[in-house]
């Protein structure tokens, strides 16, 4: 099992130096990518530590164990910093986002550093410590602290992903599953160390091959989304989105009277919009342009974007996006039903109907219609 465990430690710590040298080695770095290098180096502190424990030897144990002991405290702030750069063009590293650290940078001086101080001088630990280090619910707050980031980045992501809809009529399904990848093998690592941690205190035990389990479930994690992390693009929010996420926070802050969003058109103007939308999708069948935004649309109106979402938000009480998908699976309908379509494949006809990712048109077509689209093409009349 030992030498099970060091082969996955040092493809973990290898993985982990690509990685980083991967993201490492572009000239322009965009705030993701380095947020992302941050990530990688504390989870390869991990890796090292635990390579210098299985090992004995200690100077590489203490080196790992610099970001190691603290890794919570730094990850957790991280994750929703690193989310909220892939959809915010202007974020900023401001007293806001600091706060979030506030607990590493207590943790750090007070804890991490005299440990690390004390084993390489072999001095004796200062007394505070002997109590603190002692303590299980000391010891786990770390762990939660880290869940309650991981829920916490997932709720800004869920935010994100309801606002894009606003603005795009597709979403790269890579680019959204990858952030859900994350957090969501974060909680699990987290998982079943607070398992094994309670299995532990309940029997006063545990084997020693179950010690290494979260970090190797850790390095695997790592080795997987190594290349999803590596060609992660961004999804910036539109400007008007940016704006209205800014106004949202502000309002929450403060008690605010509830306005009607279209008091301020004038009179027959959002009848004049509607019809306009209405040509643009039955006439011109403008749906069909698989780069269709809310912002080339409002251009063929014209009418400014925020305009044309409020229209589509609280006149036709929908999203551009679910309005836009509504005809191209009306059209998918249409071919799937008409004979000169018969030899195509259902994914060319999707795509031929503006649709421009094989898994978002089936989960479209499946909310639309109730049945995957090979269900319903089985279903039609010979």
């Amino acid at each position: 099992m030992k030498l099970v465990v060091d082969f996955l430690l040092v493809a973990g710590i290898l993985a982990n130096g690509v990685i980083l040298f991967l993201l490492l080695r572009q000239p322009k770095q965009s705030l993701p990518r380095r947020i992302l290098s941050i990530i990688f180096l504390g989870l390869l502190f991990v890796s090292l530590n635990a390579y210098g424990e299985l090992h004995e030897v200690n100077w590489v144990y203490l080196t790992g164990f610099l970001l190691s002991d603290p890794i919570g405290y730094l990850l957790g702030p991280l994750l929703l910093f690193y989310i909220n750069s892939i959809y915010l063009n202007d974020l900023r590293l401001n007293r806001s986002i600091i706060v979030h650290f506030t607990p590493l940078f207590c943790y750090f001086p007070a804890v991490t550093l005299p440990i690390v101080i004390a084993e390489a001088g072999d001095y004796a630990l200062p007394r505070y410590l002997y109590t603190l280090l002692n303590s299980d619910l000391f010891l786990q707050f770390q762990a939660l602290y880290l869940l309650f980031y991981c829920g916490l980045s997932y709720t800004v992501l869920k935010t994100y992903r309801k606002k894009l809809k606003i603005a795009y009529t597709h979403l790269e399904d890579k680019d959204l599953r990858w952030v859900r990848h994350l957090l969501l093998g974060i909680v699990l690592t987290i998982s079943i160390h607070l398992s094994l941690t309670l299995y532990e205190g309940l029997t006063g035990n545990i084997a020693w091959s179950f010690s290494y389990l979260t970090t190797i479930i850790l390095i695997l994690f790592i080795i997987y989304l190594a290349y999803y992390g590596l060609t992660q693009s961004r999804i910036l929010l539109p400007e008007l989105l940016q704006e209205e996420t800014t106004n949202e926070k502000r309002a929450s802050k403060t008690e605010t009277i509830t306005i009607d969003p279209l008091q301020h058109f004038q009179t027959g103007e959002i009848e004049v919009i509607h019809q306009r939308i209405l040509y643009l999708l039955e006439k011109e069948c403008i749906y069909l342009n698989e780069e269709l935004t809310l912002g080339s649309m409002a251009q063929e109106i014209p009418i400014t974007d925020k305009k044309l979402s409020t229209v589509i938000n609280h006149h036709l009480n929908t999203t551009f996006y679910d309005l836009i998908n509504v005809y191209r699976v009306q059209v998918v309908k249409q071919k799937l039903a008409a004979k000169e379509f018969q030899h195509l494949t259902i994914l060319a006809i999707a795509f031929d109907s503006g649709f421009k990712s094989k898994t978002s048109f089936n989960r479209i077509f499946k909310k639309e219609t109730g049945m995957s689209p090979s269900a319903y093409r089985k279903h039609l009349p010979k």
